[in-house]
């Protein structure tokens, strides 16, 4: 009767610490296989995130220029343009593009325009766009819609390889040329070799056209996560997950080893202690059935002791807290990944403006203009105090307002043109709170591609209380869009090459931080304008936010 126990005793404690260390055993492995897919994931949107903003560094560059009043005003050359005047144009277009130090001068012809009207004298920074026509990339150019940017490579090995940006330099619709900035190999690699790598990822880039960029390894095998640059590159990330889960096979096998270990243990003493065992065993087990705290707090499990069971209890105590370990590893990871975006939305915006406000104030100098210069420093004072906010994410809709008519005061004396900046605000809204720089990137939208060259031009905000939301409006008298051009700029399809990147900003501010309650709608048709409306929910007080 005793064997006949002992036997079934044993039989049952195999079953049941096979089942269980089956299920924890696949819980471990489970996990570590998306832990490692997960930091994979994150490391590559990372390097992505790394590779668009030095895309984004020269896009910057390139908008600044092309919106340059003063370039502008220089394309605009006629039959009566002097030779003095071409000679003068070219040293001012040097100085300019020399003014730029954060180009490293990695090429001797980086930047340069190509302009539609003919430029009497060859130099280094002016062409005509006869010379445009003669490249690769003229097929694109030709076809492209206004304010588009164009991208384009050049060269055929590392030491010659460089990528093309051109952005088309506009006066109201006429379009007077192109902008030409080189971004040579070894900054269009920057992003990658200086992100560190384990030994089973590979990182490799593959330009728009298909052409092999770049990659950190000769062996290129793994899971593949690609992703796509804003200029249409593919970034494409490779694991190999048999090499980053070496470790977890070799923890999972010698957790096999000692269990195999302690079960030839327990068989040979199961006879000496089958009182002692079946009971001990039998109130484990209903322990185990009857409480599933054990699963998430390895704590509440005896290990007091030192006989066979406890044993049992020690190793499936490590299981779980393992388990439980690897498991607030990868919510961690997920939740200093939304965290990051976050704060990527928060200060991504309107990256140029403080350039543009020194550079207008470099020129202010040189031209002695001191009331100018007194302006745009007390503006932009003003402006940066309300938007640092000392760190906060929230401000009362008044100094959002407020924020809003320091901006405008600034793009005023940088572009030399008049805006009217009208308010309507229910007045037991003004102390209320909304994100901090919600209406900003809007406003600058309006102001760089609605109203450029536009005639009293105009702008109009409204703040209005709805039940317990709050609905903003922005209106413009600008140029307006279509509804292709709509559907991309609420999609953010088109990225940072066109209009649109500010407003999907802010659609995906407002996700993030009023979820379903917050929305942006868009309302525009050619030449009548653009309306922007804003609904969020009604904060009056700062304890309210979670």
């Amino acid at each position: 009767m005793q064997k006949k126990l002992s036997s079934v005793l044993y039989i049952t404690l195999i079953v049941v610490l096979t089942s269980a260390f089956i299920i924890q055993g696949a819980g471990i492995f489970i996990n570590a296989y998306d832990e490692h897919l997960t930091s994979a994931q994150y490391q590559a949107e990372a390097i992505c995130k790394e590779f668009d903003n030095e895309l984004n560094y020269y896009l910057d560059i390139s908008l600044n220029i092309i919106t340059n009043p003063l370039i502008i005003e220089l394309l605009q050359f006629d039959e009566d343009y002097s030779m003095q005047d071409a000679f003068d144009d070219i040293t001012f277009v040097g100085k300019y593009f020399s003014s730029f130090k954060e180009i490293e001068n990695y090429m001797p012809d980086q930047m340069c325009i190509y302009a539609n009207n003919y430029f009497p004298i060859e130099n280094a920074y002016i062409y005509n766009i006869s010379d445009l026509q003669k490249k690769k990339a003229w097929g694109q150019i030709k076809n492209a819609k206004n304010y588009a940017f164009v991208w384009e490579y050049g060269g055929t090995t590392p030491d010659d390889m460089y990528l093309s940006l051109y952005g088309q330099i506009f006066k109201s619709t006429e379009s007077l040329g192109w902008l030409e900035i080189k971004i040579p190999y070894e900054k269009i690699i920057y992003s990658f070799e200086n992100v560190p790598l384990n030994e089973f990822n590979t990182v490799v880039l593959n330009s728009f056209g298909g052409t092999h960029i770049y990659s950190s390894s000769d062996e290129v095998s793994g899971r593949k996560i690609e992703l796509t640059a804003i200029n249409g590159d593919k970034i494409l990330f490779y694991i190999d997950m048999h090499k980053a889960m070496l470790d977890t096979y070799n923890i999972m096998v010698w957790l096999i080893i000692i269990y195999i270990i302690f079960l030839i243990g327990v068989k040979f003493v199961s006879k000496k202690i089958i009182t002692k065992t079946t009971k001990e065993l039998g109130d484990f087990i209903q322990m185990i059935r009857s409480d599933d705290n054990l699963l998430y707090n390895s704590e509440l499990i005896d290990v007091n002791g030192d006989d066979e069971i406890v044993q049992i209890k020690k190793k499936f105590k490590e299981l779980i807290a393992r388990n439980n370990q690897l498991h607030e590893t990868v919510e961690k990871a997920n939740s200093e990944k939304q965290h990051a975006e976050l704060n990527f939305l928060q200060y991504s915006i309107n990256p140029h403006l403080l350039y543009n406000s020194l550079s207008c104030i470099k020129w202010c100098i040189m031209e002695k203009s001191e009331d100018e210069i007194s302006d745009i420093i007390d503006n932009l004072t003003s402006y940066y105090r309300i938007a640092l906010s000392s760190g906060e994410n929230f401000i009362t809709i008044e100094e959002e307002l407020k924020l809003i008519e320091r901006y405008v005061n600034i793009m005023e004396i940088i572009y030399g043109t008049s805006i009217s900046l009208e308010f309507d605000v229910q007045p037991d809204l003004k102390n209320t709170y909304t994100i901090k720089m919600l209406l900003q990137p809007i406003v600058e939208n309006s102001i760089l591609h609605g109203l450029n060259g536009v005639d009293n031009a105009k702008i109009s905000i409204s703040v209005q209380g709805s039940g317990d939301d709050v609905v903003i409006t922005v209106r413009d008298n600008g140029y307006g869009m279509n509804e292709e051009t709509i559907n991309n700029l609420l999609k953010g399809e088109n990225g940072r090459k066109q209009k649109g990147y500010g407003v999907h900003s802010v659609i995906k501010r407002i996700s993030c931080y009023y979820g379903a309650p917050g929305r942006v709608d868009v309302v525009s048709e050619i030449n009548s304008g653009t309306e922007i409306t804003i609904h969020i929910k009604k904060i009056s007080d700062l304890s309210e936010i979670k």
